[in-house]
């Protein structure tokens, strides 16, 4: 089932300015994508043998869709900025685009990717409950590479107790250090979703075209 349903009070634009109509489609959309991947992700993690292709792809795929809703947000018609919803999510969302640019521009990550032993594509880490044992574990993936780094070479997330067997997924860059929380982000997206889809159903409709204030806005 899709985070956004269309259903959703985001979809029904009676009278809307036809530019923030469009952004909160395409928010909506973005969204979807994102819970989708994170999805695919912890199904791709809870494999006994994980497919490293899959996994990346749809970690990257997450960074990547993240950035661009940060971006849409930002630009949202009728959005307060200074919103606590609004800023609870932007302030998770902003910390994705140097990872996002690294991505687009793989090319520059060699020459410390090479002399460290890490990938271009960085490393992926999280916490696991294996199955039909007591405790948990730290697991670390990396694409195949021709000379492993040392241990040293790849961080893991910080040690917390699991809430499920796959939990507190992490993506590290080629330069092993700066660590972007997938699993926070996408709690993130899911909590200012909810909190915006209760905001346009209270402030509306709009009328004569006119841009909607979304001011009312659940309890944070």
């Amino acid at each position: 089932m899709p985070l956004v349903r269309a259903s959703s009070p985001l979809f029904v634009h009676p009278d809307m300015d036809d530019r923030q109509a469009s952004t909160l489609d395409a928010i909506a959309f973005g969204s979807n994508v994102v819970d989708m991947a994170y999805g695919r992700l912890v199904a791709s993690l809870s494999e006994d043998r994980v497919s490293g292709e899959a996994a990346f792809a749809d970690a990257w795929t997450m960074v990547d869709w993240i950035y661009r809703l940060d971006r849409l947000v930002r630009g949202a018609r009728g959005v307060p900025q200074k919103q606590p919803a609004v800023l609870d999510f932007l302030n998770g969302s902003s910390l994705v685009e140097t990872h996002r640019h690294t991505l687009q521009h793989p090319e520059a990550t060699l020459p410390d990717a090479a002399a460290s032993g890490r990938s271009p594509w960085g490393h992926l880490s999280w916490i696991k409950t294996p199955r039909g044992e007591p405790g948990y574990t730290a697991v670390v993936l990396t694409p195949p590479i021709r000379k492993l780094g040392t241990g040293k070479a790849f961080k893991y997330p910080e040690w917390r107790e699991p809430r499920s067997p796959i939990d507190w997924i992490s993506l590290f860059p080629a330069d092993g250090e700066a660590e972007i929380s997938l699993t926070g982000q996408h709690e993130s997206l899911v909590r200012f979703m909810k909190r915006l889809e209760a905001a346009v159903a209270a402030s509306g409709p709009p009328s004569g075209g006119a841009v909607l204030r979304i001011v009312t806005w659940p309890n944070q």
